[in-house]
């Protein structure tokens, strides 16, 4: 029995494994691809058959509260969109609102605004881009967007 007990833990040796890792780093030049899209502008027509409209929505007090955090910027926009597809309109011009706690436990977001639809739609041009420059304040992104699509005109 000893004999058999010396031979079965001769068999039974660990194995020794060997782990290697390696890393290096060499120079790269990184390529970097960039896109650039020559922005639209596009004129708002308001709906004057419409005229002003008024929208209510009735909120609980869970959906506002959790699901959109309570941000009453989040909540607006949430009623806005709501507005529009009601409206069916692209756009709900000078909004105002009213967002208030209701009799149900929940909330009431109160839009009154105009139903507007884009119309024209098409590329801008430098004279687009001048006006907007000459009302703007720009960053230094900014800048570098803009000068990104600007094209050079000739005085020919």
């Amino acid at each position: 029995m000893t004999a058999m007990l010396f031979a079965v833990s001769s068999f039974a040796q660990k194995t020794t494994t060997t782990y290697r890792y390696e890393d290096t780093q060499a120079r790269a030049l990184d390529m970097v691809a960039k896109g650039y899209v020559k922005p639209l502008t596009v004129e708002v027509k308001v709906d004057a058959t419409k005229g002003r409209q008024h929208f209510s929505y009735d909120m609980a007090k869970d959906f506002v509260e959790i699901d959109m955090k309570g941000d009453v910027y989040n909540v607006r926009s949430y009623g806005l969109f709501k507005a529009t597809d009601e409206a069916k309109c692209d756009i709900i011009v000078a909004p105002t609102f009213h967002l208030f706690t209701n009799e149900k436990g929940g909330y009431t977001l109160e839009i009154v605004g105009f139903a507007g639809n884009f119309i024209n739609w098409r590329t801008m041009s430098n004279e687009d881009l001048q006006w907007i420059n000459s009302t703007q304040v720009h960053t230094t992104g900014d800048r570098q967007q803009i000068d990104a699509v600007l094209k050079p005109t000739s005085n020919k």
